[in-house]
Order: structure tokens, then C-alpha cells, then sequence
């Protein structure tokens, strides 16, 4: 399973296979940075896939490539076929420094 982040009309669209699926108002995006996958270590980020604590979510199908996105106000999130809340998402990507650019261009 991949997933993908693409930046559209405003929007960042985040899907992971049928387990994940956002949209995301580029307004809305408070802060977005790329994370080294020593930073992921030390916030215990070993798994791959779609994972939630609490509004922080996890999709990624590696631990290189990260970006971490601070959502305000929240947006909604598909995920295992239920819409659940999201302020914080880390996606990983294979060209971080342009989703970085794509969501600051708004």
C-alpha cells in the first residue's frame, strides 16, 4: 500500500489504499516541516501504514520522507471507513521539500 499527497485547487489530497483518505484546505494548514527519520525515532514513529493517537495521524509507507502538518481548524479524515478528526498529520513522501513549497504557496 502507498501513499500519495498531491496539492490541487487549494487542497492537499492525502489517500493511503481504502484505509485513509483526506482533503485538507491549504488555509487550514498551520505549519508543515520536514522530519528526519532520526526525529521520527524520537517520537516512536517505527510502523508503516495508517496510524491515530487521539487527532495526530501516522500515513506513511516509509520512515524516510516524512513531513509533519499542523491542521487548524481540524479537518475531516476517512479512515477504515470512518470520518475522524485531524490536527496533526505525518505523511511520508518522496519529495518532501515539494510538498513543503506546494503548501506554502497558499
Amino acid at each position: 500500500m502507498n501513499s500519495n499527497a498531491r496539492v490541487e485547487a487549494g487542497t492537499l489530497h492525502v489517500k493511503m489504499g481504502w484505509a485513509f483518505k483526506a482533503d485538507i484546505p491549504l488555509t487550514s494548514i498551520t505549519s508543515v516541516k520536514a522530519i528526519t527519520r532520526a526525529e521520527a525515532k524520537t517520537e516512536r514513529i517505527y510502523a508503516l501504514g495508517v496510524h491515530v493517537w487521539g487527532d495526530r495521524w501516522l500515513v506513511n509507507a516509509s520512515l524516510d520522507g516524512l513531513v509533519v502538518l499542523t491542521i487548524e481548524p481540524p479537518a475531516q479524515a476517512k479512515a477504515w471507513g470512518k470520518t475522524r478528526s485531524l490536527s496533526e498529520l505525518w505523511v511520508s513522501v518522496t519529495d518532501p521539500d515539494a510538498l513543503i513549497a506546494a503548501c506554502k504557496a497558499n
